[in-house]
């Protein structure tokens, strides 16, 4: 992952000590996960639909 959820990572890189007091690095990670998911699972329903409309 990019994200360390002990500290350090992807959210100190862009202001640490800010990113703690609007949610910390747990909400930036789970964030991260939920994105990296979403757009795995729509790019495999999109080259299924794909795979039907153009044969």
């Amino acid at each position: 992952m990019v994200q360390n959820p002990k500290g350090g990572g992807l959210s100190s890189s862009f202001g640490g000590g800010g990113a703690q007091s609007m949610g910390g690095v747990q909400n930036t990670n789970n964030f991260l996960d939920r994105t990296t998911w979403t757009l795995a699972i729509s790019m495999f329903a999109l080259i299924l639909l794909a795979n039907f409309c153009y044969p």
